[in-house]
């Protein structure tokens, strides 16, 4: 039992976790984590939305790729930093697991939502991505109730529930059954869209800069 105690001990004071490509991430000392876009993608693809209570299986990642969907289609003037927030609002959910909205926002979670904040902001500082200003976290947070409504309107059975509390209306995205491999898929091509344009955004202001 003594051996069985110390081995308990050992695995309960890791402090990090491997990934899927096989690097890992460090909640003692997250700036030393491996953050990898490909991770994250197959990671939030595999993860259930609800805690999987829905008619069919929905993960985060498809959530993240139809909100920036949605972004693009009702908002044509977005930029790509604001695409690149959308998609990736809840990428820290890739390293700590989602948690259901009622359980998250309890007083007593307030560790939790601490361990998120910190996780993101070292996601964003490894992948070279600005931090969303509080214009830009107003806009998520919209698209993000907006796009709860249009989940519970495709998968939950308690409609009249749901109408009463999300109150927004609906995301013009259909919500339907994807396989891992498409969601993983559109997840990395809007990253690679989004960040492509951020990048010649970059650019061109830098040119501007250089001309003046």
């Amino acid at each position: 039992m003594s051996d069985l105690k110390t081995q308990r001990e050992r695995t309960e004071s890791m402090s990090w976790i491997e990934t899927y490509d096989g690097g890992n991430f460090d909640f003692d000392h997250p700036e030393n984590s491996t953050v990898r876009i490909s991770d994250i993608a197959i990671s939030l693809s595999r993860i259930p939305r609800f805690n999987g209570h829905s008619l069919f299986h929905y993960t985060v990642a498809q959530h993240c790729v139809l909100m920036e969907k949605a972004l693009r289609k009702t908002l044509p003037s977005a930029s790509p930093l604001e695409r690149l927030h959308v998609l990736l609002h809840d990428a820290a959910e890739a390293y700590i697991g989602d948690m259901a909205r009622p359980l998250k926002y309890r007083d007593d979670m307030t560790g939790y939502r601490k361990l998120e904040k910190i996780v993101t902001d070292t996601i964003y500082s490894k992948l070279d991505v600005p931090l969303p200003t509080k214009e830009e976290t107003q806009l998520v947070k919209e698209f993000d109730d907006r796009m709860l409504r249009t989940e519970a309107e495709a998968l939950m059975t308690r409609l009249k529930d749901w109408r009463s509390v999300v109150v927004l209306e609906p995301l013009p995205v259909p919500v339907k059954s994807w396989t891992e491999r498409r969601v993983n898929q559109s997840f990395l091509q809007a990253y690679n869209d989004a960040m492509t344009d951020y990048r010649s955004d970059q650019l061109k202001d830098a040119n501007r800069r250089n001309t003046t």
